[in-house]
């Protein structure tokens, strides 16, 4: 009797570790554009996936200063998982 209570506590433990980590909310860090349209569409995509959250930045208005940044940030070894 007690092993199956151990085999199957262990199971109910595994399946909440694993609905825990499915749970968890993952960021997209994205740089450019940033229009109403643009935000429109990020909080659309979402709603539809309720455990990716976009965190946008518009990080230049200038594609010039956009281009000088982004490579800073790739050789700085930060740059944001997305970018136009």
């Amino acid at each position: 009797m007690n092993k199956k209570l151990i085999v199957f506590c262990s199971i109910l433990l595994t399946i909440a570790v694993v609905s825990v980590a499915f749970a968890e909310v993952t960021t997209i860090t994205f740089w450019g554009w940033i229009s109403p349209e643009w935000v429109a569409t990020y909080r659309d995509f979402e709603k539809q996936h309720p455990n990716i959250k976009i965190k946008e930045a518009l990080i230049s208005q200038e594609w010039a200063g956009t281009a000088e940044k982004f490579l800073s940030a790739v050789a700085a070894g930060a740059a944001p998982d997305a970018s136009i």
